[in-house]
């Protein structure tokens, strides 16, 4: 548009992904190169942009820009001469100054030599990938051990038989049980911390990072398909598993201080804490074993709430995780080795079929040197 900013995101296809972006505002207002944040404007770049034609037709506006193909700094996308596809994403706004999208979208851009360059070229289908109203369709379903969706073709691996789920589920999506007005009415929230903390202590205090793992496998969600009709509803299990290694839970070779996802180097791990994220109603259990010994790491079962005392109110669901520590009241917590092999068992109640289940490990330990 002439009059309202447009951008584009590359090597990307989501906002978390915090790509190097190239914002046109609309206007006198300068061309900007970001690099964006997940779900946040997040910071200007130094210009490595010419202008080389700017014209603009009636409400349309059309822009040729060059710059170098290596980036100007590392935070700068650098342009690859062989590669034959970029993803990216793209936005527009609904005022001239760079502010929050009106619209959305991500696909991918192939390139193919030209010229006489005698590099060979191939356009080809992409099958299973797809897009969802314009957000592209990722899958990474793993193959065993890691995960059972391939093997069992879970239709939450193939866009082609995909039914519902996260991907439907977008910033600003409404899916209501019919074809209707979106209601006027805005829900709202408060949410109530209470922190403890004492003072920093390196002699007594020591960083807990986080370690997960999804069950399915980097899937994010998995479908639970329907049991077969006839199935008394106690025998409707449906079951996925997971075997990798505590050195699968670590992020390493990063700094501790400056990234929240890293947890250091390491030749073994106390584990503190152990939450599986499953959701009631229908979650039955998620067990964690140690493969190498065959002894049972942590099971979580739901617990129904029985009257109206706190944590135990009837008609709620809880699952609570696994506690170590060397509180008297609690077991000692297991110390594994990185090269330990781990199984993860999740069973879910499939009397009717559902989408966007989750098995994932959300847990916490001190990696030891």
């Amino acid at each position: 548009p002439a009059n309202a900013w447009f951008g584009v995101g590359f090597n990307a296809q989501q906002m978390s992904d915090e790509p190097y972006s190239i914002i046109v505002q609309g206007g006198r207002l300068p061309i900007m190169e970001v690099k964006l944040g997940d779900h946040d404007p997040g910071h200007n770049l130094s210009n490595s942009l010419k202008v080389i034609s700017d014209k603009t037709e009636g409400s349309n506006r059309t822009i040729q820009l060059w710059r170098p193909l290596k980036g100007a700094t590392a935070e700068h996308y650098t342009f690859d001469l062989s590669t034959t596809a970029i993803e990216f994403i793209a936005a527009v706004g609904s005022s001239p100054g760079f502010a929050y999208h009106k619209d959305k979208g991500a696909s991918v851009i192939h390139l193919s030599p030209s010229g006489n360059q005698t590099v060979a070229s191939c356009v080809c289908d992409g099958g299973s990938s797809g897009s969802i109203d314009g957000i592209p369709f990722r899958k990474r379903c793993g193959p065993e051990p890691k995960s059972d969706l391939l093997k069992e073709h879970n239709r939450i691996c193939d866009i082609r038989t995909y039914s519902g789920g996260l991907e439907c589920c977008h910033h600003q999506w409404f899916l209501l049980d019919a074809d209707q007005e979106i209601p006027p009415q805005v829900e709202e929230y408060h949410l109530k911390f209470r922190i403890w903390f004492k003072d920093y202590d390196p002699n007594t205090i020591v960083n807990l990072p986080r370690l997960y793992w999804q069950t399915e496998n980097a899937a994010g969600e998995y479908d639970v398909p329907k049991c077969d009709p006839g199935t008394p509803s106690n025998e409707c299990v449906h079951t996925i598993t997971s075997r990798f290694t505590v050195n699968d839970l670590l992020n390493r070779d990063c700094s501790i201080r400056s990234d929240v996802a890293c947890s250091g180097n390491g030749t073994s791990v106390k584990f503190i804490y152990a939450g599986g994220h499953c959701h009631a109603a229908t979650c039955l259990s998620m067990d964690l074993y140690n493969m190498d010994t065959g002894k049972l790491i942590c099971s979580q079962t739901p617990i129904q709430g029985q009257n109206t005392e706190v944590f135990d109110e009837k008609g709620y669901i809880a699952i609570p995780p696994c506690i170590w520590g060397d509180e008297d009241e609690l077991e000692d917590p297991p110390v594994l080795s990185v090269n330990t092999t781990l199984l993860s068992i999740k069973r879910c109640n499939s009397t009717y079929g559902h989408y966007g289940e989750m098995a994932s490990w959300q847990m916490r330990g001190v990696v030891l040197p």
